[in-house]
């Protein structure tokens, strides 16, 4: 895994974790998310770690696409790189 864009296959594996974590998300939301993060040129980096982050610290039944890509986009801004 590193800062390399990430594939329409890595995305949707990582998303796989967080269809199990939010089974109450429909189908098709997944498949917007992906596009998303692909539309934004996310990196396989920025993609796992936004599936960790997601999945230690929201304690709710649904996520929005915003939960996702906001931090990824603020670390953007201010240029927070690992």
């Amino acid at each position: 895994m590193d800062k390399k864009i990430a594939s329409k296959e890595f995305i949707e594996g990582w998303l796989t974790y967080l269809a199990i974590a939010f089974p109450k998300n429909e189908e098709n939301f997944w498949g917007l998310l992906a596009e998303r993060l692909q539309c934004y040129g996310c990196s396989e980096l920025e993609v796992s770690k936004a599936v960790y982050s997601i999945i230690d610290y929201t304690n709710k039944e649904f996520l929005t696409i915003a939960e996702i890509l906001q931090p990824i986009l603020i670390a953007r801004e201010l240029n927070i790189v690992d």
